[in-house]
Formats: structure tokens, sequence, C-alpha cells
């Protein structure tokens, strides 16, 4: 008899909160709806020796200064040759799994088919874009 004097006294009493400050929850500031933000002081180092990568670096090179990137891929030409690799770093994400150009911060790295860092484009205020010539 108590343990359902219980259950029932929690049923109401999660009723009344749900009812009663549903309302406190649907406010989200900018940094609570981002899947991913880099912290500040990370970000400021990861930086940092994004500065140490030189255009003609290999991957394994970028990957033993950077780290490992959230996103890797070999893309291919419409035949099915291998055309170029990107790695894609994100200092901030939207949503997980998907593109967003307005909100996602990124550094994605472009190698060519020798293996061969090409260019290093930023969406990131004062990072600026690198390309070989």
């Amino acid at each position: 008899m108590k343990f359902t004097k219980m259950i029932s006294f929690l049923s109401l009493f999660f009723s009344f909160a749900l009812l009663g400050f549903s309302d406190l929850g649907s406010a989200k500031t900018d940094k609570e709806g981002y899947f991913f933000e880099m912290e500040e002081e990370s970000k400021q180092k990861f930086l940092e020796k994004l500065n140490k990568i030189e255009l003609n670096d290999t991957p394994k090179s970028v990957v033993s200064v950077l780290g490992l990137p959230q996103y890797d891929q070999d893309m291919f030409d419409k035949k099915g040759n291998f055309h170029a690799r990107q790695m894609i770093y994100y200092i901030k994400l939207w949503k997980h799994g998907l593109v967003s150009e307005n909100k996602d911060e990124l550094i994605s790295l472009y190698f060519d088919q020798g293996d061969r860092l090409e260019e290093i484009y930023s969406n990131i205020i004062g990072v600026p874009n690198r390309k070989r010539q």
C-alpha cells in the first residue's frame, strides 16, 4: 500500500513540475544548440598548431600535429578515379550529420593525388585560407 501511495505521489509531483515549469527548458543559448563546440582554450591551441602546417605536408604529418580529423574522405571523379582527399577539423558543429554553412566553423584540408597538402580552407574569422600556387 505504501508503495502505491509513493508512486501516486511521485506521478502527481512530476506532472505538476512538468506543467508548472515546462517553459524553462524552451529557451536555448547558441552554445546549447551546437552538437559540438571546441572550448576557447582548445581552439587557440589548435589554431597555433595549424600555423605549423605547411602546404605540401602529407596527411600523416598533419595528423601528427593536429590529431585525427572529425571527417576524412577520399574524393573520386564520376569515373571512379581518385581525385583528392579532404580532412575536416570542426571548431563548431551545429548538427551532427548535417552541413550548416552559416553556423559550422571548420578547417578543411585538401590533399592532391600525390597525397600532398594543396589547400587549407577556413571559414573562421582571422584564419586565412592558403592554397598552393
